[in-house]
């Protein structure tokens, strides 16, 4: 049986950065990304509820992601494990530039087709 040990970047994680990209008209075609790579990182889930979206349930999990220091902003995207985590802050404050940690919430309007 693996253990899992927390603090330790064991999990791979791709990171996409929102590219803005016109259509021939000019017009700005929505949900374009590049990809900026693939890294070590540790992943905990902070917290997951459910919300009433009309008549159906959601649900809204919330993940932990400390990585090696990288540029990284709001609304880049995180795939972890085939799940799609939009990032909602990142905390670059590390002196040292050692650490990156990101709060990301489950994306699910997203498909991993819509990456590649």
């Amino acid at each position: 049986m693996k253990h899992l040990r927390i603090g330790q970047k064991n999990q791979k994680v791709e990171l996409y950065e929102p590219i803005e990209v016109k259509s021939a008209l000019g017009a700005q075609i929505p949900d374009e990304y590049n990809k900026k790579g693939r890294y070590w990182a540790s992943v905990m889930q902070k917290s997951a509820s459910e919300t009433e979206a009309g008549d159906a349930l959601q649900s809204v999990s919330v993940y932990s992601i400390v990585t090696s220091w990288r540029e990284v902003s709001q609304n880049w995207l995180v795939v972890w494990r085939s799940n799609i985590l939009r990032v909602i802050s990142v905390d670059n404050s590390d002196p040292y530039k050692r650490e990156t940690k990101i709060i990301a919430e489950l994306d699910t309007s997203l498909k991993l087709e819509d990456l590649t």
